[in-house]
């Protein structure tokens, strides 16, 4: 959306409708948008800055960080960036992939024997000192 400044009445103006979603500029292998933005905002000119409250709807797609499977999220926001998590769960009981072989652990268990040791003490626990 671009906003004509010089436009803003003093007292304010309403911006409702809808923008395509790259408008966002936020897609890349784990997060994509594909339904469009809409907004329902309110522009203020305020002395020599333009403040802008309100909110933004949309869908986002995104990658589960466990076990790598893509779902949609809605998102429903006053500032989007921070509504999207860090780390993405399609659930919050995701049990995520298998470090072994690298199966969907929410589908079946694999039968793989996963070491519970601290991997980064392995190169000290080899060490033979007299």
């Amino acid at each position: 959306m671009i906003i004509n400044v010089k436009q803003i009445p003093l007292e304010g103006e309403p911006l409702r409708g809808e923008d395509p979603p790259a408008i966002l500029e936020l897609a890349n292998d784990d997060i994509s948008f594909e339904r469009p933005v809409e907004y329902d905002l309110f522009a203020q000119v305020q002395g020599h800055g333009l403040l802008v409250t309100g909110k933004l709807l949309t869908s986002a797609t995104l990658r589960c960080s466990r076990c790598l499977q893509v779902f949609q999220q809605a998102v429903a926001v006053g500032h989007i960036i921070l509504e999207l998590p860090q780390r993405a769960l399609c659930q919050p009981t995701c049990k995520g992939l298998c470090p072994v072989c690298g199966k969907d652990l929410n589908e079946a268990a694999c039968g793989c024997t996963v070491s519970r040791a601290d991997m980064r003490w392995q190169a000290l626990n080899q060490l033979k000192l007299k």
